[in-house]
């Protein structure tokens, strides 16, 4: 009778920092933006759509709306891998709004999501909001009920970029 060893690597999450984006990495945010979007909408949109967000994310128009918000971004060796945002909205009195938030592929699945909301939610309650507003893709509704927010409503969205549609539910907090 022989025997033999098994030896099994065991795989440690990677360690990520969570910090506010800096004027300088525009570029950079941009680009994980991109990647998300290729893979999270990637079963939901055709790749005609798909291209035309990913071409949008690299507009100028893009970038302005991105500076219009409070970004935290999630780093692993100085990689981004992760990001979220949030903005007072004028609409809706004492009320933001969360957008931005996107994984890189690579790195799902580990809580830097979970980690990104939690620490933008964090920042919107120590500014003193009370109410919490955030439109996600159907995929990250489950995400956002487990911090305490309800689906309002979903629906269409065509604000991300010009000819795209994309299903989304409308949820709230507070």
């Amino acid at each position: 009778m022989s025997s033999s060893t098994v030896t099994a690597a065991v795989q440690s999450k990677p360690s990520f920092e969570i910090r506010p984006l800096l004027i300088d990495e525009y570029s950079s945010l941009r680009n994980l933006h991109a990647q998300a979007i290729k893979f999270v909408l990637a079963s939901s949109l055709s790749s005609e759509e798909t291209d035309v967000l990913v071409a949008h994310v690299r507009t100028p128009e893009y970038t302005t709306r991105l500076m219009s918000r409070n970004f935290l971004i999630a780093d692993i060796g100085g990689m981004h891998v992760g990001s979220i945002a949030w903005a007072a909205t004028p609409e809706c009195e004492g009320c933001a709004r969360i957008s931005g938030h996107f994984v890189h592929p690579m790195f799902g699945g580990i809580g830097i999501g979970r980690a990104l909301l939690e620490a933008a939610l964090e920042e919107v309650a120590a500014k003193g909001f009370q109410r919490i507003l955030v439109r996600v893709p159907l995929n990250a509704v489950s995400l956002y009920e487990t911090a305490g927010f309800c689906v309002a409503s979903q629906g269409v969205t065509q604000d991300f970029a010009p000819g795209t549609a994309i299903h989304v539910a409308f949820m709230r907090r507070g």
